[in-house]
């Protein structure tokens, strides 16, 4: 179940958020058509995946139905041609 999308907080942002069951989903999309300046999952890179886990906090914190999930973290990456 998706709770929300393109979460923004002081820290960064999260793309989305969902209830996976008991645990919360939290997804980082990464897109690059191409890899000139490195793959989409170079992109996610650690400074990246702390603004993330920071965001996160954030949105636990502010929401008292979902501050003591377990949670886990996806990253999502996807490359070349929109459409091909």
């Amino acid at each position: 179940t998706v709770i929300a999308r393109n979460y923004i907080s002081r820290f960064g942002g999260i793309d989305l958020i969902a209830l996976d069951s008991e645990r919360l989903a939290l997804f980082e999309v990464r897109y690059r058509r191409r890899d000139h300046f490195g793959s989409a999952t170079v992109s996610a890179f650690l400074a990246r995946q702390y603004r993330v886990l920071m965001a996160s906090h954030t949105f636990m914190a502010s929401s008292r139905g979902y501050c003591n999930r377990h949670c886990r973290f996806d990253i999502i990456t996807l490359h070349g041609l929109r459409g091909s």
